[in-house]
């Protein structure tokens, strides 16, 4: 089912199968590996390999990794392994579904990973990798976030962007205020 990736032996740790696998132990680390791959990508314009991880995040072969959204391969394919080529995932979506083509998923333009140690501002619980992809990000008032309930530098927690936000669990979703929503 699986082809080898063309010279995924003598690729970057950042950018083989067995560096991302051993990249997939912590938060720090994953966040690390998607560091890597966008300062590849973005600052030294290297072509990279394109990869699905976790069934929840998209690796481009620009350095970008976007949070897979609307039908989600690891939601509706529990058993999906953490690390698969494009080729991997249509094969094996091919195998499972009589009509893949009908399979659609967004791509956000974010990874939408908290920063290493961010804690929810609402229910004070932190993040790790079992867990990374229950998040909601709340985009703030480009104006006065501090004027927010629970907003500061420390529920800022977006690793990927400057926009303000506050990332929080989905179960504390509902808890929040309506304005800030």
């Amino acid at each position: 089912m699986s082809k080898t990736l063309e010279g995924s032996d003598t690729r970057p740790w950042y950018d083989n199968p067995t560096g991302i696998k051993n990249a997939l132990v912590s938060l720090p680390e994953f966040l690390h590996l998607i560091a890597e791959r966008h300062q590849a990508g973005q600052e030294r314009n290297e072509k990279l390999n394109e990869f699905y991880v976790f069934g929840r995040w998209f690796f481009d072969c620009f350095g970008n990794c976007g949070k897979i959204s609307k039908w989600i391969p690891k939601e509706q394919l529990p058993e999906i392994p953490d690390i698969l080529t494009k080729d991997q995932l249509w094969g094996l979506f091919q195998k499972k579904f009589t009509d893949p083509e009908i399979i659609v998923f967004y791509i956000s333009l974010e990874s939408e990973l908290p920063k290493e140690n961010a804690v929810c501002p609402f229910c004070k619980k932190s993040w790790t990798i079992e867990n990374c992809h229950d998040v909601i990000a709340i985009l703030l008032p480009q104006k006065t976030p501090t004027a927010i309930p629970h907003y500061n530098k420390a529920s800022d927690n977006s690793s990927t962007s400057h926009i303000p936000k506050i990332f929080c669990h989905r179960v504390c979703y509902n808890e929040i205020p309506s304005y800030v929503n």
